[in-house]
């Protein structure tokens, strides 16, 4: 190959370079465009970029080895936070001693580097060097997912919710509309990286996430204003993390001793024929014929109803609430429901309707999760924000199902589908008491109660991609959105992508 075969053309200086000239220069002395098929930092060349990362890390490693006062410790110290428990611990340290704690001097460890002339790194590795002395932790959530490699996002901690682009495909892998991250992020000319483990940000109350990291970072004594907040969070990376375990763990307690979930069992004996029994309980609308499992065989019953709650409405396609069941023998029948105070109505409406047909003989309430309850993890108390304790979730136990006869889609996912679209349709109209008690539709015209109800949206936007994701689907909520005309949250489904689970 001849010399002049080697040269490439450069479209920013207008003439052919030499491979070193390119590689001396690139992106740091010259703006290269990010169509450059040279540009290790271009769009394009992803794999390009991933190779430098890795061989700066090493350098970088190596350098905090031999520029502290005592290697050998430091060596130590890196083993110990390869043990840490928690999965930031390791990558905040270094992060931490890299980019932000100062010496006498005023310096950090990266800075110190780049005045010595960052000996050992070629052109391309001193570019994503000075790139990473720029990491801060931002706080993103997922706007668009546009490809295999690039995320759109904004950072919620800045003022003007700015878009951008973040290229990694791992996180491009998992990524759904709305969700949020509190993630250690550096711009580059093109787009900007993530580096090390994200923190995801669950919904807490009904408060904005940026509220919640805030709430937290104030309670462990933090500050306030945007800069402070970001160095804290580098410093305390770990340790905000697990407030936020401690905070979650500490709702999801409280929600599950809310929850009845009692089991119960009521038995009554039969004091009229079976066959008259069996005609006054097939007479009421809401019973219908339900299966006998094998068990409920072997324990003597010989048929099976399934009585529905008609005072909960929903939508045909979603099926019917089930208010419990009765299992029907030749000499006595027992009532099943989930719940004591569902129990006590079945109660009710079984003896209503019965009268003097059956008499009382015993009733059980079994509650499955209490020995759950006693098995929950342990957490310190003092990290967790009271406030963040506030508005805790509701959960009311209750299955439903479509009664027999109704026949549903051959294919289970499809049918499922089904069900959530129709019951998408039915929330439009349904009273919210997040929304104060109106409807979905009422909200998007409140300019008051319009924020709550992009907060609520954005939830339900979140866990239907999450749903997709899980099952390799592709199917649309957008038209929810236009129905309530808020375009504001109206961005393109994630593309397809294998699933996740």
């Amino acid at each position: 190959m001849t010399k002049s075969a080697k040269r490439r053309f450069c479209p920013l200086m207008q003439r052919d370079l030499s491979p070193a000239e390119c590689g001396d220069n690139r992106v740091s002395r010259y703006a290269c465009p990010a169509d450059c098929i040279f540009n290790p930092y271009g769009p394009a060349n992803y794999e390009a970029a991933l190779a430098l990362d890795d061989s700066l890390n090493s350098k970088a490693t190596l350098y905090l080895l031999e520029a502290g006062p005592d290697r050998a410790a430091t060596e130590r110290e890196l083993v110990r936070l390869r043990r840490h428990a928690s999965p930031h611990a390791l990558h905040a340290w270094v992060t931490w001693r890299q980019f932000f704690a100062r010496d006498h001097g005023g310096r950090t460890l990266a800075e110190r580097w780049e005045q010595e002339g960052f000996p050992g790194l070629k052109n391309d590795e001193r570019v994503l060097m000075k790139a990473r002395m720029r990491t801060k932790v931002a706080l993103v959530e997922v706007r668009r997912v546009i490809d295999r490699e690039q995320v759109e996002v904004v950072d919620l901690l800045e003022e003007a919710h700015a878009p951008f682009c973040i290229r990694d495909r791992s996180f491009a892998a998992q990524a759904v509309r709305f969700s949020v991250f509190l993630a250690w992020m550096h711009r580059m000319p093109h787009y900007s990286r993530l580096a090390g483990a994200a923190i995801n940000i669950p919904d807490v109350a009904q408060l904005e996430p940026q509220e919640v990291v805030r709430e937290i970072v104030r309670h462990l004594g933090g500050p306030v204003d945007e800069t402070g907040i970001r160095l804290w969070l580098a410093e305390q990376f770990v340790r905000f993390d697990q407030a936020l375990a401690a905070t979650m763990l500490a709702r999801h307690a409280n929600m599950f001793a809310a929850i009845d979930a009692t089991w119960g069992r009521v038995v009554y004996d039969l004091r009229r024929p079976f066959a008259e029994c069996r005609s006054l309980l097939d007479d009421q609308p809401a019973v219908h014929l339900d299966d006998l499992r094998e068990a409920e065989t072997h324990e003597g019953f010989s048929e099976a109803r399934v009585w529905f709650d008609e005072d909960v409405e929903g939508p045909a396609a979603a099926g019917r609430a089930v208010l419990g069941r009765v299992l029907l023998g030749k000499t006595h029948w027992q009532l099943e429901a989930m719940g004591a105070a569902r129990t006590a109505q079945l109660r009710r409406r079984f003896e209503s309707l019965m009268g003097t047909a059956v008499r009382f003989a015993s009733q059980r309430l079994d509650d499955p999760a209490a020995s759950l309850k006693q098995d929950e993890p342990t957490y310190d108390r003092s990290l967790v924000p009271p406030r963040l304790l506030e508005d805790p979730e509701r959960v009311v136990m209750r299955s439903s199902r479509v009664p027999k006869g109704l026949a549903a889609p051959d294919h289970e996912a499809d049918f499922q589908a089904a069900l959530l679209e129709a019951e998408d349709r039915r929330f439009l109209d349904s009273r919210i008491p997040a929304l104060d008690d109106k409807t979905p539709r009422e909200a998007a015209r409140d300019p008051q109660l319009r924020p709550k109800l992009i907060r609520l949206m954005k939830q339900r936007v979140r866990a239907h991609d999450q749903r997709n994701l899980k099952a390799g689907r592709r199917d649309d909520i957008n038209w929810l959105l236009r129905e309530l005309e808020l375009k504001e949250l109206l961005f393109d489904p994630p593309p397809p992508r294998p699933p996740r689970s």
